[in-house]
């Protein structure tokens, strides 16, 4: 299960069951997400691990 945690929001829950599962923590990762939308920060390779910064998740 991939969890969400926002201060002051109900944390949200996605099955762990999905190609998520895949991505990797990078404090300079090649992707980053906009709600549960992922975009590409870059071109990415084929067979490239796509990678996102866990901490960087801050309110807008």
């Amino acid at each position: 299960m991939l969890w969400v945690f926002e201060e002051g929001k109900e944390p949200v829950g996605r099955s762990g069951r999905n190609l998520l599962r895949y991505l990797n923590h990078q404090d300079e990762g090649n992707a980053e997400f906009d709600g549960f939308d992922l975009y590409a920060l870059r071109d990415i390779e084929p067979d490239e691990e796509i990678t996102f910064d866990y901490g960087g998740w801050e309110e807008e």
